[in-house]
C-alpha cells in the first residue's frame, strides 16, 4: 500500500514514559482508531464509504483511509446461496511510526467491519463482567497496557479456554522488564476473564454453535484518560501469538487491535476483505 510521510509534531498526545533508568530500547508507535461505514454491492465492491466525525481527524489520517478502503474487495455475503448488497460498521487503526526527528509515517493497521442491520442476538456479547482489579504492582508503578485476551466460551456462557495474544505497554525498559510487565498485565487480564459471563447468540448463522471465540481488549490506564477519538496513544507493541484454536485463518490476528476495549469480538464474525491492509 502507499505510505504517507508527514510532520505530525505535536499531534503525539501521550507520550511512552520510561519505566526505569535504562534507555529507551524498543520502537514506539502511536495508533489511532477511527470509526466509519461503507457499503458493499453484490460482487464485494465498496460503493459508499465515510468516516465518522472527519473534522476530528487530523487531515493525513483521514487522506490515508480515503486511499485505502474505497478500493478494498470484499468476498460476497451470501444470503440463501445468493449475494447481496450490505452496509456495514468499519473500525480502523491508524499506526504513526517515526522515521526522523518530528516525521512520522502513517500506515493502517488492524481493520474490521461489521455488517449493520443485524439483530443484536445474532453475536455473542457480554452479559455479566466483574470488576476489574489493577495489578497492584503495576498501579504502584504508574504502569499502563492493554492486553488482547483469545477466549473460548460455551453454549451456557461458561469460559472453557484463555490465551494471551499480545501485550502492549505504555512504558519503555529494558527486554526484561517488558517482559515481566507484560506477564504481570497477562494475569491480571486472564484471572479476570476467567469470572465474565458471555452471553452466546441465539438467533443468526451461530445460533445452533456449540462454541465461540474471540478477541476481548482489556485496557488498564491510569495517570490520564484513554485517548479520545481523533487522539494518538503511543505504546511499545508486544509480540503476537498464534493461537490455534482460534480457527479462523489468521483474521481475529490481523483485526484485534481494531476492537475497542471491553468489546468481544467474535471469530470468524464481520467481511472478509480479499485486499487486506497492507496487501
Amino acid at each position: 500500500m502507499r505510505r504517507i510521510a508527514i510532520v505530525l509534531l505535536g499531534w503525539l498526545v501521550f507520550g511512552v514514559a520510561n519505566a526505569g533508568n535504562e534507555p529507551f530500547v524498543r520502537q514506539q508507535e502511536s495508533s489511532m482508531l477511527v470509526s466509519g461505514a461503507i457499503s458493499i454491492d453484490a460482487t464485494g465492491d465498496v460503493t459508499l464509504y465515510k468516516l465518522d466525525q472527519r473534522n476530528s481527524l487530523p487531515k493525513p489520517v483521514a487522506q490515508l483511509l480515503d486511499r485505502t478502503i474505497p478500493p478494498m474487495h470484499f468476498e460476497p455475503v451470501l444470503r440463501e446461496g445468493k449475494p447481496h448488497a450490505v452496509d456495514a460498521r468499519m473500525r480502523a487503526q491508524v499506526i504513526a511510526q517515526e522515521v526522523a526527528p518530528d516525521e512520522f509515517v502513517l500506515r493502517l493497521g488492524a481493520v474490521r467491519f461489521e455488517e449493520m442491520g443485524q439483530p443484536a442476538t445474532d453475536t455473542p456479547s457480554i452479559a455479566h463482567r466483574p470488576v476489574a482489579v489493577y495489578p497492584g504492582a503495576a498501579e504502584a508503578k504508574g504502569a499502563s497496557g492493554t492486553v488482547y485476551v483469545a477466549v473460548r466460551f460455551d453454549r451456557t456462557g461458561h469460559v472453557l479456554d484463555l490465551a494471551v495474544q499480545q501485550v502492549n505497554l505504555g512504558f519503555d525498559a529494558s527486554a526484561t522488564e517488558l517482559a515481566r510487565w507484560r506477564d504481570v498485565f497477562a494475569r491480571a487480564a486472564l484471572s479476570f476473564t476467567r469470572h465474565v459471563q458471555f452471553q452466546p447468540p441465539t438467533t443468526g448463522d451461530h445460533a445452533a454453535d456449540t462454541q465461540f471465540t474471540g478477541i476481548l481488549p482489556i485496557a488498564y490506564v491510569i495517570g490520564h484518560n484513554p485517548a479520545g477519538y481523533g487522539q494518538w496513544e503511543t505504546y511499545i507493541a508486544g509480540p503476537k501469538q498464534d493461537i490455534a484454536w482460534l480457527h479462523d485463518g489468521g483474521r481475529a490476528a490481523r483485526s484485534s487491535e481494531a476492537v475497542p476495549d471491553g468489546e468481544f469480538a467474535m471469530t470468524g464474525s464481520g467481511l472478509l476483505s480479499t485486499t487486506p491492509p497492507g496487501g
